[in-house]
């Protein structure tokens, strides 16, 4: 839908192909580019007011852009996870006197999930007769 900013018709024959996905009724009663600029002020959850002209809050571009806004805080988390991942898969762990309490944890966790993947794989092969 969100390709079809503007344009009602095309909206509206994707509804008719689509009878049983969810599609944004804001677009079809208010504006056909109502998820870019609100024609009218709507009420979001806990009382909270989105006002006329703004972005709609249900703009997945929107949602998705704050999400990957947030997301940045992590990233030096999820490099050290890769780091340990890849230092498990070659088994070059760094010794425990080495780590850092917080290194110590994200290798604890990288270490159990590369656990339950050989697991994994190792119960695949036995169902499938392979070793």
């Amino acid at each position: 839908m969100y390709a079809m900013l503007g344009d009602a018709e095309a909206q509206e024959e994707v509804r008719k192909a689509n009878p049983d996905k969810h599609h944004c009724s804001f677009l079809k009663r208010h504006s056909p580019t109502f998820c870019e600029c609100l024609t009218i002020d709507i009420e979001g959850a806990e009382n909270e007011v989105f006002s006329k002209g703004t972005i709609c809050p249900n703009n997945p571009y929107h949602i998705e852009k704050e999400l990957f806004e947030d997301a940045r805080l992590y990233i030096p988390l999820l490099n050290a996870g890769y780091y340990y991942k890849t230092r498990i898969e070659l088994n070059q762990v760094p010794a425990i006197d080495d780590m850092t309490p917080e290194d110590f944890i994200v290798y604890s966790i990288m270490n159990a999930e590369s656990r339950k993947e050989i697991a994994a794989a190792h119960a695949a092969s036995q169902l499938s007769g392979t070793t």
